[in-house]
């Protein structure tokens, strides 16, 4: 899974500029495929859990994943390729905020997945 990762991530800075044109429909179409395969994992993930409510927040990682997936294919089809030369267009914009909030309720949600507490171990 890391190794298919990797390569969406490489696949989306290729697509950055492709012979120093950016090429930004690349780009949201690769990121929506990468979304798309992490709903696909942590489906799989979730129902091989041998504790499948510790993973509930996966619902919430699955949820914003296919929103912001959706999205990207969408700019990957409306943003024009190459991309004109000048200010980003409302659609990167909103892309860019979409991925901002995407991030913001998954650090909310997992926090506790993510940071596990763990006691003081310092003497009394």
């Amino acid at each position: 899974m890391l190794l298919t990762t990797s390569i969406f991530f490489f696949g989306m800075a290729q697509s950055i500029e492709i012979n120093s044109i950016p090429a930004p429909k690349t780009f949201y179409y690769i990121m929506g495929l990468m979304l798309f395969f992490d709903c696909a994992v942590l489906v799989v993930d979730r129902f091989k859990s041998h504790i499948p409510t510790r993973l509930d927040h996966y619902w919430t990682w699955i949820g914003i994943n296919l929103i912001l997936g959706v999205i990207c294919f969408y700019a990957s089809s409306a943003v024009p390729n190459p991309h004109p030369d000048g200010p980003a267009t409302r659609l990167e914009w909103f892309v860019l905020i979409a991925a901002i909030v995407r991030s913001a309720i998954d650090y909310a949600v997992s926090i506790g997945f993510m940071f596990p507490h763990t006691e003081d171990t310092k003497p009394a």
